[in-house]
């Protein structure tokens, strides 16, 4: 097996890794945009909690949610 670092190989993971990078720090960016991000994401719980909070708010806000029509209900 061949374990020296050809020019094609480092171009190809460095090509791929920027890839990568520049997707998440996308993602984050759009994330951070939408209110997907909670106040407290820095804790010790920070990826888990920030998870939770994104999917909840992705849930919670859609036009059709049967959760908000029956706070909605309840509301009036």
């Amino acid at each position: 097996m061949n374990d020296k670092l050809s020019r094609r190989k480092l171009i190809t993971s460095g090509l791929a890794t920027a890839a990568g990078v520049s997707g998440l720090a996308v993602a984050a960016k759009l994330a951070n945009h939408y209110g997907l991000i909670p106040p407290d994401y820095g804790g010790v719980y920070g990826v888990g909690e920030t998870l939770t909070y994104g999917a909840q708010r992705l849930l919670m806000s859609s036009r059709h949610s049967r959760a908000n029509s029956i706070v909605a209900r309840y509301q009036k």
